[in-house]
């Protein structure tokens, strides 16, 4: 049976896909939210559970609403719940 996908994993995915959708470096995303560019590379590789201020502060630099990541990671968790309940095939 696959892992769970935690909240910190579908957040970081998401954060790293607006990231490069954006064409921004983590560099200038970290500087201008005001983290360092470690943590927020942990935050990316679901390595770090951010506090909301931090998650904030990210979405912020990425023009981007805290309200649709949030959105958008419980969609993720919810599918990915649900394909585990899927019976597998066997050949």
């Amino acid at each position: 049976m696959s892992k769970n996908l935690l909240i910190r994993d579908a957040v970081g995915q998401i954060l790293k896909e607006q990231r490069e959708q954006s064409k921004l470096s983590m560099r200038e995303v970290a500087q201008t939210a005001g983290v360092s560019l470690g943590y927020l590379s942990e935050i990316e590789r679901g390595i770090k559970d951010p506090s909301s201020e931090i998650i904030g502060s990210v979405c912020r630099a990425l023009l981007f609403d805290s309200a649709d990541l949030l959105v958008e990671a419980g969609m993720r968790i919810r599918e990915h719940e649900l394909s585990l309940l899927q019976p597998t095939r066997r050949s």
